[in-house]
């Protein structure tokens, strides 16, 4: 079940919520961390520690989530909103530095670091 990329591609018949939980679990045992549904997307944190080095996963499938939102913002006009929500220490801040990069660095080319004290605060945080 780890190559169905978009739970939508789930016939009906196989729509459960076992079948939609063995299907993530297959997919986050392959380094598949996240899995589409629709336009909205599931991402299962892989943080492992490997010598002190946090390991993400591909962003990729979420950052073409913010290409949608950004074109739908430039060109249609409509504000457009992305939700994170997890426990504490599940990534959201370090997925919403990302997310900001990518706006503000699409391609890549400049060495931008989001520092802390950057005026990102997330909604709901504690601080």
């Amino acid at each position: 079940m780890d190559k169905i990329e978009n739970l939508t591609e789930m016939e009906t018949n196989e729509v459960s919520v076992g079948s939609i939980v063995e299907c993530l679990s297959a997919r986050f045992d392959a380094l598949k961390c996240c899995t589409m549904v629709g336009d909205s997307a599931i991402y299962l944190n892989p943080m492992k520690t490997d010598e002190k080095e946090k390991v993400y996963g591909n962003l990729q499938p979420l950052l073409s989530i913010v290409d949608k939102a950004m074109n739908a913002t430039v060109n249609e006009g409509t504000s457009q909103s992305i939700v994170l929500r997890g426990k504490s220490g599940a990534g959201k801040t370090e997925l919403a530095k990302a997310f900001i990069q990518h706006i503000i660095n699409p391609a890549g080319l400049l060495d931008i670091k989001l520092q802390g004290g950057c005026g990102f605060q997330p909604l709901g945080s504690k601080n």
